[in-house]
């Protein structure tokens, strides 16, 4: 394997550096939209395919010695809620930091306690049948095909693939550190990529026939680390597309290398949502309004926060919000494209106002 100088980014929220509760929230007090979730009900969320609901798992924080787990959904229109996995009543207890919603599925993790074993269950969004286990004892960072009928992920240098039903199980011998898998809508092919990596002569991205078993490498260019990018899979059949949005918004095609500018930003950015045919994009931008000083160094108290929907053939920009306050936005933008999520905390989580709202997409 090259050797490279690699930077990994650290991307939890709960590691942002703290500020004062006491900080002005903005120029009229409120965020954008309604609050959904108060910071103290949830530890992570997804959206689910309509793209009017969201899945979230209840506080789950070491020692694990609080209230079990659940998994409960809240729409963002309406507000209601409902559980969708109830909490094990043997003693396991659900991963909240580590699920995902596919088809018409919820996917996680649960700790077996006894054994300190983890094992890798679905159970259905509507909540009409139990939960299954799919695999006994689960490796890091599963992945599923759309179709629902195999998982994936990497695992000692290779690409592991399982039949759900059979227990079938092939691996890919990779060349390259990678640790996300990014299915084509047929799921016979993936783009192995790794996420949270960068490298100063190129991101090795992965390009696996899932029949034959072919692997071919891409370098996605990149040059310095001044702007964290987004990297977002798109297919044309089973030709992967990346998408990428740092300084400007641009796509390369893996088959042959050639990069095309789709648009440009008037501040760094990243994209947070796509539409399907990948026409449209949510940009979410941040940039720091006013630093405070002190002997741990220097904080940024004030913020102002951008997110706007870009038609990139049109040139056609519309704002979805614009927020000025003592803290950041994180959002994601549901699959249908008509709305927004996000999370807002100023201090770790502990000021008024923190939590997880909705907000329309105009």
């Amino acid at each position: 394997m090259p050797t490279a100088r690699y930077a990994r980014i650290a991307l939890s929220v709960a590691a942002l550096t703290a500020t004062a509760c006491n900080d002005a929230t903005g120029p009229d007090g409120r965020l954008p939209g309604r609050r959904l979730l108060e910071v103290r009900e949830f530890s992570q969320w997804t959206w689910v395919p309509s793209g009017t609901e969201v899945v979230f798992s209840t506080p789950f924080d070491a020692p694990y010695t609080g209230p079990p787990t659940r998994l409960d959904a809240i729409t963002v229109p309406g507000g209601s809620r409902r559980t969708v996995v109830a909490a094990p009543s043997n003693g396991d207890r659900i991963i909240g930091y580590r699920f995902v919603v596919v088809g018409s599925h919820v996917y996680y993790e649960v700790l077996h306690p006894s054994s300190d074993g983890i094992s890798f269950y679905r159970a259905p969004l509507d909540g009409r049948s139990p939960p299954e286990k799919i695999i006994e004892v689960s490796p890091y960072n599963v992945s599923v095909s759309p179709n629902e009928h195999n998982v994936a992920w990497v695992e000692r240098g290779s690409l592991v693939t399982t039949d759900i039903a059979t227990g079938a199980r092939r691996a890919y011998p990779l060349q390259h550190e990678a640790d996300r898998v990014n299915w084509s809508p047929s799921g016979r092919s993936v783009v192995v990529d790794p996420e949270n990596l960068l490298v100063t002569g190129g991101t090795p991205l992965q390009w696996v026939d899932l029949e034959s078993g072919t692997v071919r490498v891409w370098f996605e260019p990149r040059s310095s680390f001044d702007t964290w990018p987004s990297r977002d899979i798109g297919w044309d059949g089973e030709s992967p597309m990346v998408y990428v949005a740092g300084v400007d918004v641009a796509r390369y095609s893996m088959a042959t290398g050639a990069r095309e500018l789709l648009s440009a930003l008037p501040m760094p950015g990243h994209a947070i949502g796509w539409s399907p045919d990948f026409e449209t994009a949510i940009i979410e931008s941040a940039e720091c309004l006013k630093w405070s000083g002190g002997i741990f160094g220097s904080d940024c108290i004030r913020w102002i926060n951008h997110v706007d929907r870009i038609a990139w053939r049109s040139g056609v920009r519309t704002r979805v919000l614009r927020y000025e306050g003592a803290g950041q936005i994180f959002g994601r933008a549901a699959p249908a494209g008509s709305w927004l999520a996000y999370e807002y905390r100023r201090c770790g989580g502990g000021c008024p106002g923190d939590g997880l709202y909705g907000e329309r997409i105009p």
